[in-house]
């Protein structure tokens, strides 16, 4: 254990003295880039019926983040270092996935430290890309999170090639992950102490010309689940501003006997899985002002989780952005929101912005049996973001959500009511 923390000390000196030094490194080519990457992060979750289970959790990440130009016209290699110092946490829902769990009950690790990233990327021709080695991603359903204090990362090949303008495909395997509160680089599981799922992968494509864009994705998590997702949109001017109309469909469906046998989601009994969701979404900007409002149905329950301790992600304008999926069996979910960049109103609040969504799902069943339980669940969210113009690369965001669920039995994916407050601190500066 001592030998573990002088590592991570180690890692996160190593950032700190790197940074230091930046300045004075010339780098392998002209196109060489190096940047520093603060996060100050602050989470505080409040249950209305458990206080018991109130936590709060104060913590600072910091990334170091390299990428050279084009070595010998074909290839780039890149690096990141990620560290982490708890602050201050107290409660007993340890740290929100900010920081590992200590050794202590409902206690947490005080430091990490880890290289996230370092990968070569093959250029082989115009358009052409394949990255192999340890890699941020974003995908529709396979994406390194970004809503900790340093993203979550993966092992293995992804790729892309740009075939016109208008259309690019692409593709990923991976057979590792590290998530954002981990110091470690570990398998994929099915569930806390299941078996391996040795590896996920997905191809897809994407499409963008003039008015109209869409994308498709189809993604395995091998023996375990696999998804599709097909979605398209299309803008048009309307009066003195813009009208965006998008709609989509996703599938997910079991995909061997991990799932049936060890599922970290089967969550009211299921042992396999045929879900679907479709949406649809309007929305409109005119000058400093955004209304908009969506619905999302889902048939048998969604799954949003690709493995353990993965939230996955979750491509529906329906969503909670904190919690719980609202993609349960049969649930239909309304949601409206509106926004103001403060902006454009006068110039003495520039970088200001903000939006209220409130969303509702109901007609939730069991997933197993509806006569086992019903439910409805709903969200207020205010999303606040305010980058400074007097500090170039300094920004804040608050995320303040509500949650309230009503159960008539029991419905494993509606959540306890509770309050989140999230407060990000970000600065970054490119040497």
């Amino acid at each position: 254990m001592k030998t573990i923390t002088l590592q991570r000390s180690a890692v996160c000196l190593a950032l700190l003295s790197v940074a230091t030094a930046a300045n004075a490194f010339s780098g392998l080519t002209d196109q060489d880039s190096l940047e520093i990457k603060s996060r100050t992060v602050f989470f505080d979750r409040e249950y209305d019926d458990s206080p018991n289970k109130d936590s709060n959790t104060l913590a600072q990440g910091l990334e170091l983040n390299y990428q050279s130009g084009k070595i010998a016209d074909w290839f780039k290699i890149g690096w990141s270092a990620y560290g982490v110092q708890n602050i201050n946490t107290t409660g007993t829902n340890n740290s929100a996935g900010i920081l590992p769990d200590g050794d202590n009950s409902n206690g947490v690790d005080n430091q990490f430290g880890k290289i996230g990233q370092a990968y070569i990327e093959l250029l082989p021709s115009q358009g052409a890309s394949l990255k192999i080695g340890y890699q941020k991603t974003k995908n529709m359903f396979v994406a390194s999170s970004g809503s900790r204090a340093i993203p979550s990362t993966f092992r293995g090949i992804s790729g892309s090639y740009q075939i016109v303008d208008s259309v690019k495909v692409y593709g990923y395997a991976f057979d590792q992950w590290s998530a954002r509160d981990s110091d470690q680089w570990d398998d994929f599981n099915a569930n806390t102490n299941g078996p391996k799922i040795d590896l996920i992968y997905g191809i897809g494509a994407q499409f963008k010309q003039g008015k109209f864009a869409a994308d498709s994705e189809y993604m395995v998590s091998a023996d375990y689940l696999e998804k599709f997702g097909i979605r398209g949109s299309y803008t048009e001017a309307v009066g003195a501003g813009k009208i965006k109309l998008s709609a989509g469909y996703f599938s997910s469906s079991d995909n061997g006997a991990l799932f049936a046998e060890n599922g970290d989601k089967n969550d009211d009994g299921i042992t396999s899985n045929d879900g679907s969701v479709w949406f649809i979404d309007a929305d409109y900007r005119i000058h400093a002002f955004s209304f908009g409002v969506a619905f999302s149905q889902t048939d048998e329950i969604w799954l949003e989780d690709n493995f353990k301790g993965d939230h996955g992600t979750n491509p529906l304008p329906t969503r909670a952005p904190i919690g719980p999926d609202m993609t349960n069996a049969n649930e239909s979910v309304w949601l409206v929101r509106t926004g103001v960049d403060f902006g454009k109103l006068t110039p003495a609040l520039q970088g200001l912005s903000t939006q209220i969504s409130y969303a509702k799902g109901s007609d939730i069943e069991n997933a197993k049996d509806a006569s086992l339980g019903q439910a409805e669940e709903q969200f207020l969210a205010i999303d606040t973001r305010y980058t400074m113009p007097m500090v170039k690369g300094l920004s804040v965001r608050y995320l303040f959500a509500n949650y309230n669920g009503t159960e008539i039995g029991s419905v494993e994916g509606v959540k306890e009511d509770n309050t989140d407050h999230r407060l990000y601190l970000d600065y970054r500066y490119q040497f």
